[in-house]
């Protein structure tokens, strides 16, 4: 008598024994496979991970869904076809956790920049107050026949530091008296010409050009012109920053993101 047919039979019943044993994968042949095939692994689930994996259908949706868990468990995702509950979820959540510390390390990055741009204020600021804008005045006056106007920044500067400046950046803005919002804000910077070594006094007029933002159509010929000095450039190319560089949206962005860190 030989054993081979037995012990065949044997390993049929072992190997389907395996088989219904077996936890239950997701099926994303069509939407009917694919709605059994998420029922019978939540079936297959207790409470904690059952809310888990529907967590992590909608997080690996192929669309949206409108984040509703019915939708996700409605509309097959290929990329899921035959994963079990335990590796959506690992899916789901590990690129989480990517996400997360991508966040965590952009944060760190610019807390770290915000610390130094503060400190290179504090450090710096002192050898660049001596210099100032003594008077920054908006104009507009007709360019020929055309029908436009062109904006002048008549400026005046007064170097009282001990630095030889060659250049100047400013945030400029444009206000007129009774209106909340600015006319416009925006950085401006130029060379002083000849430079301007300690002691020395400069007046220039800046022409922005008559189509870009500060000749505005909307923009009144007597607006009020503000410079705050942001950095003065030396005659050796170094950069030296002023108070203003350090802004309020920069102190509120360092505390928020400190915050968040700890």
């Amino acid at each position: 008598m030989t054993l081979q047919p037995l012990r065949t039979a044997f390993l049929a019943l072992l190997l389907a024994g395996l088989a219904g044993c077996a936890s239950p994968t997701l099926d994303a042949d069509s939407p009917d496979d694919w709605s059994r095939s998420v029922q019978a692994v939540r079936d297959d689930l207790d409470a904690g991970q059952r809310t888990r994996f529907d967590d992590a259908l909608v997080r690996l949706a192929p669309t949206a869904a409108d984040g509703a868990a019915s939708a996700a468990a409605s509309t097959p995702n290929r990329a899921l076809h035959g994963l079990g509950a335990d590796e959506v979820i690992r899916r789901a959540y590990e690129g989480q956790a990517e996400q997360a510390r991508e966040g965590s390390q952009a944060a760190a990055q610019e807390i770290a920049r915000l610390e130094a741009l503060k400190a290179q204020v504090e450090a710096e600021q002192g050898q660049v107050e001596g210099f100032r804008i003594t008077r920054a005045e908006y104009s507009k006056q007709p360019l020929g026949d055309t029908g436009v106007t062109e904006p002048f920044l008549r400026v005046s500067l007064d170097n009282r530091s001990e630095l030889h400046v060659t250049r100047l950046t400013a945030w400029g803005t444009l206000r007129s008296p009774g209106r909340d919002q600015p006319w416009l804000r925006q950085l401006v910077s130029f060379e002083v010409f000849g430079g301007m070594p300690p002691g020395k006094q400069h007046e220039t007029i800046l022409r922005p050009g008559a189509y870009s933002e500060w000749g505005a159509e909307g923009v009144p010929a007597d607006a009020q012109l503000d410079l705050a000095l942001v950095s003065v450039q030396t005659a050796d190319g170094r950069t030296w920053l002023a108070r203003q560089a350090f802004t309020a949206e920069d102190a509120r962005q360092l505390r928020e993101l400190k915050a968040v860190q700890r």
